[in-house]
């Protein structure tokens, strides 16, 4: 019979299960002197937190450690949970890990909160050996992850209103997506901003136009002509007041909103090309093909720091959901997507991988030969990243800046047959 993992290691005193709600938190703690468990509420408000957390730091002792295991990585608890990390120990868990365990005692499907917690807790206990506590990363690399998300959101939702709002041109004023080529761009939403409409833009005359134009920094007199005979010729799509009018409320709606979040975008660019440049590393990222002023920051966020805790590319390779896994059933093997991972993690190294091909020759000759053999366009941009994340953790590792003849001719010195897909370039000597 194995020996539970609590009773081989005593580096804790208590372990505790919370499952989290809106209003109360549920809470299930294990004294692991005499394995006796204690079930309560707890309120979700910091002031009940923290009165708590008063109470478990005496059941601890000054020099306990506490394990506590729950459902997140982020949110309000887990923010009131972080700073104690100089005596508990914090365990995010997948929500579908409970579940899964949960329906492993609970076939009926039935959920309770309190009994959540008490799992949460067995969990901890009992398989503390194949759960990883929450590493904390530098304050630094915390608020540049963070601001490359919010900044992420923010991109995603000026796309979706640059969607809405060029299905809201279509039905009624067409002649404005002609006239621009970037619809998002501060002319074209400062222009839709002043003329909502057909019937105003032809009230307009020639020279406003013009003016507006050279004010925006669009002096080009051939393209202001262009504009300017388009604008002439334009027939409206329709004269009825009962559709124009509430198009015209929901035009200048998507209009302000996406100069509002262009702002916003431009905010989140200037607050991380600070916290970047200040980085020892950044020099590291920035030299890697194609990154850019976005990229480079998340994949240093990605890394981090912490060299010791990261030893094997394996490891955020799996990490990131980039590589894949092996379901092996008798005969029958099949080869899938991850379905646990970072999705954000996942997506910093798929795109960077795609940003990389125009600019790396052996990386665009790898992505030209899996598709030859077939593989689509994602497989091939997955895999390409796989062989990236190895790169950049021995450049990340090392301390050295990547240099595409050196891998050039790396490739050409243990003769990978990627070698001969490329042409021979004038290495430096």
């Amino acid at each position: 019979m194995v020996t539970p993992i609590a009773l081989q290691d005593r580096k804790y005193v208590l372990s505790v299960g919370l499952d989290w709600a809106d209003q109360t938190h549920a809470v299930c703690q294990r004294a692991w002197s005499d394995g006796q468990r204690q079930v309560l509420q707890i309120g979700a408000d910091p002031a009940s937190v923290q009165a708590w957390l008063a109470q478990l730091k005496t059941l601890a002792g000054p020099q306990g450690r506490v394990a506590i295991g729950f459902e997140q990585n982020r949110g309000a608890l887990f923010e009131m949970l972080r700073p104690h990390t100089d005596w508990i120990d914090l365990y995010p868990l997948n929500p579908l890990t409970v579940s899964k365990y949960r329906e492993a005692f609970f076939t009926s499907g039935a959920k309770d909160d309190p009994i959540d917690s008490q799992l949460i807790e067995e969990l901890l206990y009992h398989h503390l050996d194949r759960l990883r506590p929450y590493q904390a990363p530098q304050s630094e690399l915390r608020e540049l992850d963070l601001l490359c998300q919010q900044r992420r959101k923010a991109v995603d939702a000026a796309v979706a209103c640059q969607n809405e709002l060029c299905s809201l041109l279509k039905v009624y004023y067409p002649v404005a997506l002609e006239l621009h080529e970037e619809l998002r761009c501060t002319l074209s939403l400062q222009f839709l901003k002043r003329w909502p409409s057909l019937q105003v833009l032809k009230k307009a005359k020639p020279q406003t136009l013009r003016a507006f134009y050279y004010q925006h920094h669009s002096r080009s007199q051939s393209l202001i002509e262009e504009r300017l005979q388009k604008i002439a010729a334009a027939q409206a799509v329709t004269d009825d007041p009962a559709l124009i009018r509430p198009l015209v409320l929901s035009l200048q709606r998507l209009v302000n909103q996406l100069l509002t979040l262009q702002a916003s975008i431009a905010a989140f660019d200037k607050a991380t090309r600070e916290i970047f440049a200040k980085h020892p590393d950044h020099l590291i990222f920035e030299s890697l093909p194609g990154a850019g002023p976005q990229m480079a920051p998340r994949l240093l966020a990605a890394f981090g720091s912490n060299r010791a805790a990261l030893t094997n590319p394996s490891e955020m390779q799996k990490k990131s959901g980039i590589a894949p896994v092996l379901d092996r059933s008798g005969k029958a093997k099949t080869i899938r997507r991850r379905w646990c991972r970072s999705k954000f993690l996942c997506q910093t190294f798929h795109e960077f991988a795609a940003y990389s091909i125009p600019h790396s020759t052996w990386a665009k000759a790898y992505y030209e030969e899996l598709l030859a053999r077939g593989k689509s366009h994602n497989a091939a941009v997955r895999a390409l990243a796989f062989k990236w994340i190895r790169i950049i953790f021995r450049l990340w590792q090392d301390r050295t800046l990547y240099d595409e003849n050196r891998y050039l001719q790396t490739l050409k010195n243990r003769r990978s047959p990627l070698s001969q897909k490329f042409l021979t370039p004038t290495f430096k000597t």
